[in-house]
């Protein structure tokens, strides 16, 4: 009942986006993507239009998109539906070697784009509509330039992703920043 009075109560607001829940793991990708539509047509019949956020299993990685975690054939063109043709699928990826972002080491200066690539291609054959939520590497200069969505290093589909260029740019110039104040003894 609570989130149905919220998604009542912002129905109108044009600064929300809803996003549906964060990061479920260790559940089957057709059990996410059938609670990921309940949520859908939970917030549609409370009135909202809004962007709504929808996430796979497997912490929504980008990177495991179309291979281990099931994701690719749940959320197939058709299954996840929207009469206000307003959601799109948030993916998640860090540049570590597990995906993690437990590590300030990225795989290499090109691994943002290996790792969304698949993903991205899924995206546009599926007719979805991307949300790149989280990603990050560490403070250093191969990250810096895996992280950048205006690096050449990153596939011209990145334009699929919504919502990522201003987030992407201030990371950009925020690991540089971090990368000078370190280099510079100040961190």
């Amino acid at each position: 009942m609570f989130l149905f009075l919220t998604f009542t109560q912002q129905k109108s607001n044009p600064l929300i986006i809803f996003d549906l829940q964060n990061e479920p793991d260790t559940i089957a990708a057709t059990t996410v993507a059938s609670v990921m539509q309940a949520g859908i047509n939970g917030i549609r019949a409370a009135g909202a239009t809004q962007l709504i956020l929808v996430e796979g299993t497997s912490w929504s990685g980008a990177w495991t998109w179309t291979t281990s975690s099931g994701n690719a054939a749940a959320f197939a063109a058709g299954k996840i539906t929207d009469p206000q043709n307003n959601i799109a699928i948030e993916m998640h990826q860090y540049l570590d070697s597990d995906g993690s972002g437990t590590s300030a080491t990225c795989v290499s200066n090109t691994i943002g784009k290996e790792r969304v690539a698949a993903a991205t291609a899924w995206l546009k054959a599926n007719n979805y509509k991307g949300f790149l939520g989280e990603y990050g590497g560490g403070a250093n200069s191969v990250c810096q330039t895996a992280v950048s969505f205006t690096s050449p290093d990153l596939p011209s589909a990145v334009a699929d992703y919504r919502g990522r260029s201003k987030a992407c740019s201030a990371i950009s110039k925020l690991l540089a920043v971090l990368g000078s104040a370190r280099s510079s003894g100040l961190l």
